[in-house]
């Protein structure tokens, strides 16, 4: 089975919006994922390890956890959180991939697990969208 393509010019400054056109599924939209706490084992929190995780986090990513947290159960969209962090939202991918690393490998031991709050791109808006559950920030908020 072969594709065929055509060249396209598209002026440099719209490339990215091309790139994310052609990202998007073909198919119908994907709701958003479930807010159950990402680190629920049969729906148990593990309150310790979100502690521990909250504490041993640097400061840009507790400001993240705060945000969300304050806001729980509420779509925060990417410009809102990096905003509350500090940050132009290009920066926090550096943030939200260290932390992607600390999450799985010293946490959970290399093993894929999601995070403590959802995360989503939201086509309509064009951009990613967080959200943490109320039994997340519940624990967040009492440290």
């Amino acid at each position: 089975m072969s594709q065929e393509f055509i060249n396209l010019p598209v002026p440099v400054d719209r490339v990215q919006e091309v790139y994310e056109v052609l990202a998007r599924p073909k198919g119908p939209r994907v709701p958003a994922p479930t807010t159950r706490a990402p680190d629920q084992a049969d729906g148990v929190l593990d309150a310790a390890l979100l502690a521990r995780t909250y504490r041993e986090s640097p400061e840009a990513m507790k400001k993240v956890f705060d945000h969300l947290a304050e806001n729980s159960d509420h779509d925060i969209p990417m410009e809102d959180l990096a905003a509350a962090v500090g940050y132009h939202p290009h920066q926090m991918a550096g943030a939200l991939g260290a932390f992607g690393r600390r999450w799985k490998n010293r946490y959970h031991r290399g093993e894929d697990v999601k995070w403590p709050f959802a995360s989503w791109w939201d086509f309509d808006r064009n951009t990613m969208v967080y959200k943490m559950s109320a039994e997340c920030a519940e624990v967040i908020k009492g440290l």
